[in-house]
């Protein structure tokens, strides 16, 4: 009987570790690498997909690289990822790499692989394409790889950062498109701002001061 009971105590103790061991695996950010579907609308349709998983049970999902995306619900239930109303299962899972199959699409199986971002910015190199040299200084275009996440919670990329700060300042009967360059230094400062397409001097006023 007491031998009965420890296997019971072990086989519980060895299953919740199991569960932590998985649920701190999968935090962090991961990046779709590929896709398997036979829907080829789909996957033209799926070019950038990121998920973050967050210690609190917070989700985000984002199809652009340089937004943290919506946010969501996720719950483990072994092998299940709930995600709100969504449920896929986990076919692996590990330090870098991660595979997940939407089970709710019977007729048309969908498997995502998705790599751990810090794996995919510790892989690939800076091409010298992405990148110029000003002094001793080195300016990185914006990418996938390289670029400036805003404090605001709400506008995180830097057209959302932009367009925040011209609420009030576009006058409705302007043509709204623009155009400008800007570099975002290591300490967050913004300098160098250069407006490529002008609309008015008062527009173009207005655009730096919200760049700035």
């Amino acid at each position: 009987m007491m031998h009965k009971t420890l296997f019971i105590i072990l086989f519980q103790l060895s299953l919740t570790c199991s569960v932590a061991q998985q649920s701190q695996l999968l935090l962090g950010t991961w990046i779709k690498t590929n896709i398997e579907t036979n829907n080829l609308q789909i996957a033209a349709d799926i070019k950038y997909l990121k998920y973050t998983f967050e210690n609190d049970g917070k989700f985000y999902l984002s199809t652009d690289y340089d937004e943290k995306g919506i946010e969501y619900r996720y719950k483990l239930i072994g092998d299940i990822l709930a995600l709100n109303d969504n449920k896929l299962n986990i076919i692996s899972l590990e330090k870098d790499y991660l595979v997940l199959e939407d089970i709710g699409k019977t007729n048309e199986p969908i498997k995502i692989y998705f790599t751990k971002m810090s794996k995919l910015l510790s892989e690939n190199t800076i091409g010298q394409n992405d990148y110029y040299m000003s002094g001793n200084d080195t300016i990185y275009f914006e990418s996938e790889l390289v670029y400036p996440e805003f404090e605001k919670k709400n506008n995180k990329t830097s057209d959302g950062y932009i367009l925040s700060n011209m609420v009030g300042l576009i006058n409705g009967k302007e043509e709204t498109y623009s155009f400008a360059t800007f570099i975002v230094n290591t300490n967050g400062q913004i300098s160098n701002i250069d407006i490529m397409h002008h609309i008015s001097n008062k527009y173009d006023s207005n655009l730096i001061k919200a760049i700035e």
